[in-house]
């Protein structure tokens, strides 16, 4: 009869244990599941990615398309305006020989003339390096200090240049 106990103690405990595994399985059936879904979500969203990447490639690529368009439209206006700049360069130039005779204005186109030439050689010289390198150019040609952005934080700085410049005035060092 002990025997008989301790036997039907033990087949509960490998019944409980039975019943224990079962549910650890279903808990790791549920796990496994769950995971599975937060797998698919993700490869769906990476799909996602991969695609509106692709789309703001194509965007980015007309966009540059259209700045070059824009860039062209303005030196088609910038040549606009030189254009009916000489024009009534010239009409002025004809009212001041007709007022003031063929000497002063001779020497006046001269100078334009003069004027002209270094503007055309120097755009003809620098146009390529600015397009090529584009705001680098700038930061190596512009001298430190007389940068835009410099000259903004003397003109108009922020909170804590606005102290240190303070601090600075009320021990009497230079600015």
């Amino acid at each position: 009869e002990v025997i008989a106990a301790q036997r039907s103690s033990e087949i509960a405990q490998i019944a409980s244990s039975v019943v224990e595994l079962n549910r650890i399985f279903k808990d790791l059936a549920s796990l496994v599941i769950d995971q599975g879904t937060v797998l698919d979500r993700i490869d769906f969203n990476t799909e996602k990615i991969y695609q509106r990447s692709d789309e703001a490639k194509g965007q980015l690529h007309q966009a540059v398309k259209r700045k070059k368009e824009s860039d062209s439209r303005a030196w088609k206006c910038l040549l606009v305006w030189g254009t009916a700049d000489l024009i009534l360069l010239i009409v002025l130039l004809i009212k001041y020989q007709l007022k003031y005779g063929l000497k002063n204005v001779a020497m006046f186109l001269v100078a334009i003339a003069v004027m002209l030439t270094v503007c055309y050689f120097g755009l003809k010289q620098y146009k390529p390096k600015v397009i090529s390198e584009g705001p680098a150019y700038f930061e190596k040609v512009i001298p430190e200090g007389w940068r835009p952005e410099d000259l903004w934080k003397k003109l108009r700085p922020g909170p804590v240049n606005s102290a240190k410049m303070g601090m600075q005035a009320m021990r009497g060092s230079p600015v």
